[in-house]
């Protein structure tokens, strides 16, 4: 169990064939909370943003994905 509360993301594709390896999506000392997805150009694009306190208030985070989620950037809030 993850005691941060961080939020991880698996690829799965239309067939429900899930790749080999989640990602940890946030990464940090708080508690990261309501994760959204959403994608778009036929699940090319994917967005993900969730609500994390790190900072002693709750700030919305996102990262996304322009080749189906097999690569992430950077977070931005």
């Amino acid at each position: 169990m993850d005691r941060n509360y961080d939020i991880f993301f698996k690829n799965v594709n239309l067939d429900n064939i899930s790749s080999n390896e989640t990602h940890k999506i946030s990464n940090n000392s708080g508690f990261s909370e309501h994760p959204h997805i959403a994608s778009s150009g036929n699940n090319i694009y994917i967005y993900l943003t969730w609500v994390d306190n790190s900072n002693g208030y709750k700030q919305v985070y996102l990262r996304s994905s322009e080749n189906g989620g097999k690569t992430l950037v950077k977070v931005f809030h």
